[in-house]
């Protein structure tokens, strides 16, 4: 954030987003966007990557970082495809091109067995799937203070195609 001149703004989306929000505060966050509505409960895949592509739009996001999980595995693709941005999967490292201001990624390429460099072109946001645990936490600063801003998104029942049954 500092080496393009932003903010690092966490986006929690869902429900009693209180006690997460002061968690994202106390390791660095600059801001913090809550999204609450109930589809986001309850919706699956279609409403996140609903929210999150409105919340893209509203913040005007250069960089979109999302955790290598089965659910960002699923947002972020479609979230990038939706606002014609560039993508790059299963992250371990993320920089920038002090000449360019672009994000500069690693990622593992045949089968781990080779690392590839890549960057963006022209074009935010930018997003990176990045893979857990390939940073160190920072130490929770519990007296740090920043900004919690409520976002409203437009989520409708007819935005959601699938339909979770039963496990």
């Amino acid at each position: 954030a500092r080496g393009l001149g932003g903010e690092v703004a966490v986006a929690l989306f869902g429900s009693g987003l209180d006690g997460p929000a002061a968690e994202a505060i106390a390791v660095g966050a600059d801001k913090v966007l809550l999204v609450e509505h109930d589809l986001l409960d309850a919706g699956g895949v279609d409403a996140q990557v609903a929210a999150l592509e409105q919340v893209c739009r509203q913040t005007e996001a250069k960089v979109v970082l999302i955790g290598r999980t089965a659910l960002g595995r699923d947002v972020g693709p479609r979230v990038a495809f939706r606002l014609g941005a560039g993508l790059a999967q299963d992250c371990i490292d993320i920089g920038l091109d002090a000449g360019t201001g672009r994000v500069v990624v690693r990622r593992p390429v045949y089968g781990g067995n080779a690392v590839a460099t890549a960057t963006f072109g022209e074009g935010d946001p930018q997003f990176v799937i990045l893979r857990g645990k390939v940073y160190e936490p920072l130490e929770p600063d519990p007296s740090r203070q920043s900004e919690i801003v409520r976002l409203d998104v437009e989520l409708e029942p007819s935005m959601i195609r699938v339909r979770h049954v039963e496990t």
